[in-house]
């Protein structure tokens, strides 16, 4: 019971670090971008693009996490049942 919550927070966890890590990606380009051109509103570019950005890295990283633990899943019911026999 207690595996299965954990790999359950794992796609969540990998949503996370998809949504922080894309959202300051593009809060940065949104930066550079507003700075370009217009600099007295480049803090709202920061948004319009850091908003979407970490929209779509949590999009991108749940879809990650599903997949990591389908392949974890499938990994685990090839493993014989017991290790011992060597089959």
């Amino acid at each position: 019971m207690i595996r299965g919550r954990a790999r359950q927070a794992s796609a969540t966890r990998w949503a996370a670090i998809g949504a922080v890590s894309a959202g300051v990606v593009g809060g940065i380009v949104g930066l550079i971008v507003g700075l370009g051109v217009h600099p007295a509103t480049a803090w709202f570019a920061v948004f319009e693009l850091g908003i979407p950005a970490s929209m779509l890295g949590a999009i991108v990283g749940l879809a990650s996490g599903l997949v990591a633990h389908a392949f974890a899943r499938i990994d685990l019911e090839e493993r014989p049942a017991d290790p011992e026999s060597g089959t």
